[in-house]
């Protein structure tokens, strides 16, 4: 006679089936929503250090309100800035037209 796996390994085993699917079936979606830039994501006015809050290519937007490449960002609409996803995150969720107030700590000026 053969040994049969209980009712809730079974129940868990399709559970976890069940989550991998749904995270994939997600991933499919997003990910060409993202690149394709399908929301219409607000443009970068300025891009920073993967790893350091250092401003690194300043767009014709940003060059306007004085911010240059080097300066420091401290924080964004008052958060202190703490990462690159901050700012992703920032821009996934602005509508264009919005305005950001940056705290920036410029050394070329000093």
């Amino acid at each position: 006679m053969r040994n049969q796996a209980p009712r809730p390994v079974y129940l868990l085993m399709f559970f976890f089936i069940a989550i991998s699917l749904a995270y994939q079936l997600l991933a499919i979606v997003s990910l060409p929503v993202g690149f394709f830039d399908l929301r219409h994501q607000v443009k970068e006015a300025f891009q920073t250090d993967f790893y350091e809050p250092v401003v690194t290519t300043v767009h014709e937007p940003a060059k306007t309100t004085g911010l240059e490449k080097g300066d420091r960002l401290e924080s964004i609409d008052g958060k202190p800035f703490s990462s690159h996803a901050q700012l992703q995150a920032i821009r996934w969720y602005a509508d264009p037209g919005e305005s950001l107030h940056l705290v920036v700590i410029s050394f070329s000026r000093l």
